[in-house]
């Protein structure tokens, strides 16, 4: 099992379930600013996305 990175990476929708926008991030557009759950996999299969 291992554990899906998501702070300061390119926001995607397999891995990733957005919760919120965040409007005044300095960070490029698509990026990750703040990780609410940490996702898991095994593997290619999916356990539980990161909420983002």
């Amino acid at each position: 099992m291992e554990v899906i990175p998501a702070a300061g990476r390119v926001f995607d929708p397999h891995w990733h379930e957005a919760e919120a926008l965040d409007t005044e991030a300095e960070a490029p557009k698509n990026r990750v600013t703040r990780v609410l759950q940490t996702g898991y996999r095994h593997g290619q299969r999916l356990l539980r996305p990161a909420r983002v």
